[in-house]
């Protein structure tokens, strides 16, 4: 369906439209133009553990070209933009990984804040609110740290609306938040990291949510409502869901159903 269709469409069915916006992480664009990718000491593309090439963060023709697409988008009639990727690479072979300038915690970080502050002046006259994916680790880390990546709440949540940090369960590891095994601990860990997240950030969250099994432990219905009422009982301002497939149970979203089928939560 032709985008300007589909927009139409929701519109006319009251659907707020978010555009999520793939940033550094970008094979077109690096295809396109190798000389602003991330490089190898050889000048070739470097590649994350995935495959894919990323655009260079340091560099102002990759935040140009970022910057340019959120306008095109917004112009389109999306209620809301959400910006994905916004962080120096975290898998694959990074100690290889060259860039257009020395990579420290440093440079990072302040490279991700000031493309933020680009990005939130080039789209003021839009007047759209703009959101971020952060990685949930984000919020439990000390709050100078970028985790090599460049990602702080401190550097991001100043230019954007809100934030929505991935809280999977499946990507905390043992040990994290005094859990053995987190995944075991869906509503704990949600309803935990959205009320660190939001004495951080100081401005509304609205978590991503995990809605797959992962490392051999099934998510059932009662399980995906566990984790809206985290998100409800943390006061977020909604909540969203992943699935890689996008495949959604329909019981997960009419709460009568799903409780006379699971039983009521009570906790």
């Amino acid at each position: 369906m032709d985008i300007t269709t589909l927009l139409s469409l929701c519109k006319d069915n009251g659907i707020y439209t978010i555009a999520r916006l793939v940033l550094f992480k970008d094979s077109v664009l690096t295809t396109a133009y190798p000389e602003w990718a991330v490089q190898t000491a050889d000048d070739e593309l470097w590649r994350d553990s995935g495959g894919a090439a990323w655009g260079d963060p340091f560099r102002k023709e990759v935040q140009d070209y970022n910057i340019a697409i959120a306008k095109e988008v917004v112009a389109l009639g999306f209620d809301e933009l959400q910006f994905d990727y916004l962080r120096f690479p975290s898998d694959g072979a990074v100690d290889e990984a060259r860039y257009t300038q020395d990579s420290t915690p440093e440079t990072r970080t302040s490279a991700m804040r000031e493309f933020c502050a680009r990005l939130r002046s080039a789209l003021e006259p839009y007047a759209v609110p703009m959101s971020a994916d952060l990685f949930g680790n984000t919020g439990w880390v000390s709050p100078e740290a970028d985790m090599g990546i460049g990602q702080r709440v401190v550097d991001i949540a100043p230019y954007m609306d809100s934030l929505s940090p991935m809280l999977y369960p499946s990507t905390f590891g043992s040990g994290s938040l005094g859990y053995v095994q987190p995944l075991l601990h869906p509503y704990e860990v949600v309803y935990r990291s959205c009320i660190v997240f939001a004495k951080r950030a100081e401005i509304p969250i609205r978590p991503w949510l995990l809605l797959y099994s992962s490392k051999c432990v099934a998510f059932c219905v009662k399980d995906v409502l566990l984790l809206k009422k985290a998100a409800a009982d943390a006061e977020t301002t909604g909540w969203m869901f992943w699935h890689s497939g996008a495949k959604y149970d329909e019981r997960s979203f009419e709460p009568s159903r799903a409780l006379a089928l699971c039983g009521v939560l009570s906790q």
